[in-house]
């Protein structure tokens, strides 16, 4: 199963009990599944590690990653991230071409999505995106929406603090909300308190 995944501190506590329900999934067969986990954007050239979202990402599926049920594509640190991810995303592309089973994504209160922040971001490619973010660390790499909509299911994990307008322009699928572009026919809203 491919799965994308937002980074940042909203989704931790939803990704801790989504890790103990993965780790007993079966598929129909009765045999455990297994996983290929994505980061939607990254944070690139930080000083502290702590600000990457993989490190997150590691720390909440760590369990699944040493048993081998998950792997975890990592966009690399520096020059070239966008160009290594897209060419790890060549491999998860199904012959349907869809890239992921399910995406979890997040909205700011600026309306962005993943690392898709309003005013700046250059396309690399149909799938990866250079971008520079409003506050520190400012270069990120993310997927783009096309990439992001290839999906089956999309769910957006939303904190509810200074989200109420970005909330409110992404139901009315306002242009000048990103997240409003990662819309699929199976998207549905989270928003936590």
């Amino acid at each position: 199963m491919r799965i994308c995944l937002a980074g940042g501190t909203s989704p931790i506590a939803v990704y801790r009990q989504l890790a103990r329900a993965m780790a007993s999934a079966v598929d129909e067969q009765g045999q455990v599944l297994e996983y290929i986990l994505v980061p939607g954007d990254e944070r690139i050239d930080v000083s502290n590690a702590d600000q990457r979202n993989e490190t997150m990402l590691r720390s909440v599926f760590q369990e699944l990653l040493d048993d081998g049920q998950a792997q975890l594509l990592s966009w690399p640190d520096g020059p070239g991230s966008a160009y290594t991810m897209d060419a790890q995303l060549n491999e998860l592309t199904a012959e349907d071409g869809t890239l992921f089973d399910l995406c979890y994504l997040g909205i700011g209160a600026d309306g962005h999505t993943a690392g898709l922040f309003p005013g700046y971001h250059k396309p690399l490619s149909g799938r990866t995106v250079d971008t520079i973010a409003p506050s520190h660390p400012y270069k990120r790499v993310s997927l783009t929406l096309e990439a992001i909509r290839a999906c089956k299911h999309t769910r957006f994990l939303v904190g509810s603090r200074r989200k109420e307008q970005a909330l409110a322009r992404f139901a009315d699928r306002d242009p000048s909300c990103i997240a409003s572009g990662a819309i699929t026919r199976d998207t549905v809203v989270f928003v936590l308190s």
